[in-house]
């Protein structure tokens, strides 16, 4: 296996199993790279091994979804971004991205959500009728992350597709319906506060995740990663001539308490 000199191997192993290197991307990302001489279970049993001597992250690409199941029987899971393939002959493509930890997702989240210190907000900051309110308004003070909304029209059925950049806390509308959530991609923390004020934690999610959300929530979160969330509502009661963008803040307004953002 050739790699590209601008790279750094930081470890390479040879056995009879496969011959796999170590490299160092430019971004810190410890990348593996694995090319097996024959499968067995012992081969999978000595990649095991050697994976779990490190102690940060590893990360590698998902060729297809055969060898992404392969990777989630290691203990691999997808982080939801696109990657350049650094391999002469190879620098074109893009390749789905894949993470290794000796922790869960949920333990490696919740540390790195710590580390970040003042952005972290405990429960209590939140749980009491008008705080989510409060620190709405705290936020807005401050730098504010670049998103993107995109807007998706079918039969009765308006669906709000948003980016979330990695590392960004942020708060939602509260919703006047219920409605589908999908985190389609990346790691996101949630917190739900319902119209009371009362705070629940629904922990840390990793895509791909659904679940409802229940009339007059609205939500906090931190995105661990960068984060692509949808919401799919019905908007059957608006005339059909409505249904586009065009129309967005009078369905907005059917949709969503917009006193705060």
């Amino acid at each position: 296996m050739n790699i590209a000199t601008t790279l750094t191997i930081e470890k390479e192993v040879s056995n009879d199993y496969f011959d796999a290197s170590f490299v160092r991307q430019p971004d810190g990302r410890l990348q593996a790279h694995i090319k097996y001489k024959k499968w067995s279970a012992s081969a999978k049993k000595e990649t095991k091994k050697l994976i779990d001597t490190f102690d940060e992250p590893l990360y590698t690409f998902i060729q297809d979804m055969h060898f992404l199941k392969f990777l989630n029987s290691l203990g691999f899971y997808s982080t939801g971004r696109l990657v350049n393939c650094p391999f002469p002959g190879k620098e074109k493509y893009v390749f789905g991205e894949a993470v290794y930890t000796k922790e869960s997702p949920e333990e490696y989240c919740l540390k790195a959500y710590e580390e970040v210190g003042n952005t972290m907000l405990p429960l209590a900051e939140i749980d009491g009728y008008g705080r989510i309110e409060e620190i709405e308004e705290n936020m807005s003070k401050l730098p504010q992350a670049q998103w993107e909304t995109k807007h998706h029209f079918s039969d009765g059925v308006y669906t709000r597709e948003t980016f979330i950049p990695e590392g960004t806390i942020l708060t939602g509308y509260r919703h006047k319906h219920k409605s589908v959530s999908v985190l389609a991609s990346g790691i996101i923390s949630i917190v739900i506060v319902d119209s009371s004020g009362k705070a629940t934690s629904m922990g840390v999610s990793t895509a791909p995740a659904v679940f409802t959300t229940e009339a007059d929530i609205k939500k906090i979160g931190f995105a661990h990663t960068d984060v692509v969330f949808t919401n799919s509502f019905n908007i059957v009661e608006i005339p059909q001539e409505c249904h586009n963008e065009e129309n967005i803040d009078m369905i907005e307004d059917f949709l969503f308490e917009k006193g705060s953002k």
